[in-house]
């Protein structure tokens, strides 16, 4: 998957190998076109780096609503009040679920999956995601894989699953939250 990064938008789906819109330290915009290998475009104009800028802001734009197409719904956990990490959720079971949770439900508290890395997926920014075919809530877990998400992001947590036993779930967006 490539990915657009527009003065802090992620959009993912875009085929294109990365493009980094940031602040120019003269008025206006600047824009970098980075693919394999580094370096291989020419230096592009002050005029022409901000009419892509603005090209660029555009399809990012557009491919918000890209995202949203792709109808899915995410689960925002909080781990011991201090940091956040999300989760699709794939069936209806898992978000009537994470509703009941936030409706301050004791069952099931400790959300369970398969850790898959070098991918966030929805969990940006962190570089993992969980599988969401492989979530499970539980009331209990093994303690190999209970923690921060910080520890998964730095492989202190060396479980290819993640159960925070101190996850709250915070938030849920997308079809079927409300």
């Amino acid at each position: 998957m490539t990915a657009i990064h527009v003065t802090g938008i992620h959009v993912t789906a875009i085929h294109v190998t990365a493009i980094h819109v940031t602040g120019s330290k003269r008025p206006g915009w600047a824009a970098r076109i980075e693919s394999p290998p580094p370096g291989t475009m020419a230096p592009m104009t002050y005029f022409g780096r901000a009419s892509l800028a603005l090209a660029l802001a555009g399809v990012a734009v557009i491919g918000l609503g890209g995202c949203a197409q792709s109808g899915a719904t995410v689960a925002t956990f909080q781990v011991a009040g201090d940091q956040t990490y999300r989760i699709q959720l794939v069936t209806q079971e898992q978000i009537d679920h994470v509703k009941a949770l936030i409706a301050g439900s004791q069952e099931g508290l400790i959300p369970n999956g398969k850790v898959v890395r070098d991918d966030p997926g929805v969990n940006a920014p962190w570089s993992w995601h969980i599988d969401p075919k492989s979530l499970e809530f539980a009331d209990i877990t093994t303690e190999v894989c209970d923690g921060l998400p910080e520890y998964v992001e730095d492989h202190t947590i060396t479980s290819d699953y993640y159960c925070p036993w101190l996850a709250k779930a915070i938030k849920l967006e997308g079809p079927g939250a409300n």
